[in-house]
């Protein structure tokens, strides 16, 4: 039941680990140096004394900005010249 859960998220968004993470989804903020955070969610299925119990919480990881190559040399190589 864990993998149908998260197939559909799996396809969506951005998954390391078992978290899921897109632009869209919460707070985007820039941390320097062509690094910045995205939010996210931590979701899992878990057997309790209860039931199943479906675990959902919030997450944050770094990325790097989705820019060029040669945008990327510029603003924090300071290369100007690609000749």
């Amino acid at each position: 039941l864990d993998v149908v859960l998260r197939d559909l998220s799996s396809q969506e968004y951005v998954t390391i680990g078992r978290s899921f993470f897109d632009p869209t989804l919460g707070k985007r903020g820039e941390l320097g140096d062509g690094i910045e955070y995205w939010s996210g969610y931590f979701q899992s299925l878990r057997l309790t004394q209860m039931g199943l119990s479906l675990n959902i919480d919030v997450s944050a990881r770094s990325f790097y900005e989705p820019i060029d190559v040669t945008e990327f040399l510029t603003k924090f190589m300071n290369l100007r010249d690609f000749s």
